[in-house]
């Protein structure tokens, strides 16, 4: 005879499940459970510990708080209505990298940026600083800036002050982690060398409520855009690693389609393209300019923006 849990404990994770899931030993768990940091949702017979999944993300924040030695009541700082956002550095070089000095920020001119202490993380270890200006100077990884939920840009800057890293990061839903999958440093790479092919005329007018839209993979365009402090990106959902559509292809009528369900009832000032293929954006625009090579022209009753 075998004994099965409970119907509404079959998605429940035991102690031993969550233990192994999450890295924080049984005993642990309990002290968590006794002191009301991280209580089990559900128990069962003879007083058996049942987790939920979605409890997965706070018992992973409070061991990355613990790996930093904050303190079970600032713990609770974090855990007691909202969860702050969070950045992890990972060090993808063969060798160990100083930190102290380097710098995180929003951009540029970011005045509230986030500076390393000291630290030398090992290749492949991962360095998490919170972003949460309510709590900054509280702990040594606290940056006193957190990320808006309609996407934002995030930028790394080597103590001498040169931005080596910058990720467009997009508009996330509550509780929603993005990451930059391998094949990142290619493409920091690709643009350290063709990004000086962007317009001088751009370079000198972009605006940061701008909006890129095109049919190069998203994936392709975004570090760039986030070079160039650009937060709104669309281009067409295709899977890294390979190759793979992941939705239409951000063409034609397709562009319109994309920035509408971005920006409902969302109006165009000014449109810049080197295609007519963008007419239907073009058609929305106040005014729209077609781009051949360093000449922008004046779109003629809004053809070929």
């Amino acid at each position: 005879m075998c004994r099965r849990p409970p119907t509404n404990q079959k998605k429940k994770l035991s102690i031993l499940e969550f233990s192994r899931l999450t890295g924080i030993s049984r005993d642990n768990l309990r002290f968590y459970d006794r002191i009301g940091l991280l209580c089990p949702e559900q128990r069962g017979e003879n007083n058996y510990r049942y987790y939920a999944r979605h409890q997965l993300n706070s018992a992973y924040l409070i061991g990355s708080l613990r790996l930093l030695e904050v303190g079970l009541e600032d713990i609770r700082h974090y855990s007691a209505g909202r969860t702050p956002d969070w950045i992890e550095v990972r060090n993808a070089s063969g060798e160990m990298v100083e930190l102290e000095g380097w710098t995180l920020a929003r951009s540029a001119e970011e005045k509230h940026m986030f500076v390393f202490p000291q630290r030398t993380p090992a290749p492949g270890e991962c360095v998490l600083v919170f972003a949460d200006p309510a709590y900054a100077g509280g702990e040594a990884y606290c940056a006193p800036f957190s990320l808006k939920a309609a996407g934002d840009v995030l930028m790394l800057f080597n103590p001498a002050g040169v931005a080596v890293e910058a990720i467009n990061i997009p508009a996330l839903a509550q509780n929603t982690v993005y990451r930059r999958v391998d094949g990142g440093r290619e493409l920091a790479r690709f643009w350290e060398k063709n990004l000086s092919r962007v317009k001088p005329f751009y370079r000198e007018k972009h605006r940061e409520d701008d909006v890129v839209i095109s049919a190069s993979p998203e994936f392709l365009i975004r570090p760039a855009c986030a070079s160039l402090g650009i937060r709104h990106v669309l281009g067409s959902p295709v899977d890294m690693r390979s190759g793979r559509f992941l939705g239409p292809n951000c063409h034609g009528r397709e562009k319109v389609n994309r920035f509408y369900a971005a920006f409902p009832g969302g109006k165009i000032d000014e449109f810049y393209s080197d295609s007519y293929s963008d007419q239907p954006l073009a058609d929305l625009a106040k005014r729209a300019f077609l781009v051949r090579g360093e000449d922008v022209l004046p779109g003629d009753a809004k053809k070929g923006r």
